[in-house]
């Protein structure tokens, strides 16, 4: 009978914490060893990402933006990320304190510390670089106080988080600010790749002084550029068109477009471009580029887009021939599909790619030991 009774009790609480759980007001707590199952925070609602702990928060630091987050998961988890400095900063305080029995200005030295000096500005730079798609949930005003010393993290920055406007050019502004040495006018290309994203943030005009041949040495590093306007396209497709970046485009060829990439959505006369140049557009730059630059391409530009990337367009509204046109470039002649059908073909399709990732790879070095060269001839010792 009390086996029963216990048994009822149990049954019952199980009953109770169930109902709870479903309708949202009791939640598990989230741990590190389910984040490294999923690869990511990106699979967990926000509710749960509140209850990570801060030993589960340090465990799993460098997965947590490492797929799309919602904005409020990236909210969520900058959140957390502050809370961690906080009890960071209270934890160092209050064992100082407690050494040298200073229990009394304990409060008052915390206070100061907050003020002065917030959490964002003690967040390391190492960190920094490992917050991925949480970089999304950070506020405008807050990238403002970070640091920006390191080259890696502004690279790290430059990625495509799907930032607003207003994030981004905060971001821009904290950079620039750090690099108060530089000029528009003095962006390497090595600065130019590192920077990525955050170019999007810069006015048409500011574009427009920079060099060209650094625009054209860290073009391919800036191809997928997503969600610039307009005018900022615009602004580097002269750049690109300029005779010290790729020159008139009626000359291009795959390679000059597979570097491009998607500032060619800035250059005015699509139908100038030579029909053999559109076989260097990748499944990646269709993803950049506007439906409007394929709907300004002549049946022959559609005709010698990769397959691949012809599959990647997509729903989009096209003439009737252009559509046909298209729809050879995705089904064409078996051998078109199944292997390069030419030389050329051969050339795009394989030897493009590996000349890009060599001379981009040669051009990086040589610009870090340029950079380390200027470096040690302004501090000697």
């Amino acid at each position: 009978m009390r086996a029963l009774v216990v048994l009822k009790l149990h049954f019952s609480w199980c009953l109770f914490t169930t109902l709870r759980f479903l309708s949202g007001k009791y939640t598990i707590n989230l741990n590190c060893e389910e984040i490294k199952i999923s690869k990511s925070a990106a699979g967990f609602p926000v509710e749960e990402l509140k209850t990570l702990t801060e030993e589960d928060l340090n465990s799993c630091f460098s997965l947590l933006g490492k797929e799309k987050l919602s904005v409020d998961q990236a909210e969520a988890l900058w959140q957390l990320v502050l809370q961690r400095i906080l009890a960071y900063q209270a934890h160092h305080y209050y064992c100082w304190a407690k050494i040298y029995d200073l229990h009394a200005i304990l409060l008052l030295m915390i206070t100061f510390s907050m003020k002065s000096r917030g959490p964002v500005e003690e967040i390391p730079e190492e960190d920094l670089r490992l917050l991925g798609w949480v970089t999304r949930g950070i506020p405008s005003g807050q990238f403002l106080n970070m640091s920006f010393t390191d080259i890696d993290t502004i690279a790290a920055f430059g990625r495509y988080y799907e930032l607003s406007y207003d994030q981004l050019s905060a971001l821009r502004d904290a950079v620039m600010e750090q690099w108060s040495n530089k000029d528009i006018t003095d962006l390497s290309c090595f600065d130019l790749a590192n920077l990525g994203h955050i170019l999007c943030a810069f006015n048409a005009s500011e574009i427009e002084k920079i060099h060209p041949d650094a625009y054209k040495d860290a073009a391919s590093e800036l191809s997928l550029l997503r969600n610039c306007s307009e005018d900022v396209l615009k602004s580097l497709a002269k750049l690109a068109t300029n005779p010290d970046g790729f020159g008139d485009p009626g000359k291009w060829t795959a390679l000059e477009i597979s570097s491009i990439g998607c500032v060619l959505a800035g250059v005015p006369v699509i139908s100038s471009i030579p029909t053999e140049a559109f076989k260097g557009i990748s499944p990646g730059i269709v993803g950049c580029l506007p439906k409007s630059v394929f709907q300004a391409m002549s049946e022959a530009q559609l005709k010698l887009i990769p397959a691949t990337s012809g599959m990647a367009l997509g729903d989009i509204k096209l003439t009737r021939k252009q559509g046909a046109a298209l729809e050879q470039a995705i089904s064409g002649p078996a051998t078109r599909n199944s292997a390069p059908s030419s030389n050329t073909e051969l050339f795009t399709t394989a030897v493009i790619p590996i000349l890009n990732t060599f001379y981009n790879t040669k051009l990086m070095a040589k610009s870090r030991v340029q950079a380390s060269i200027s470096l040690h001839n302004k501090n000697p010792y």
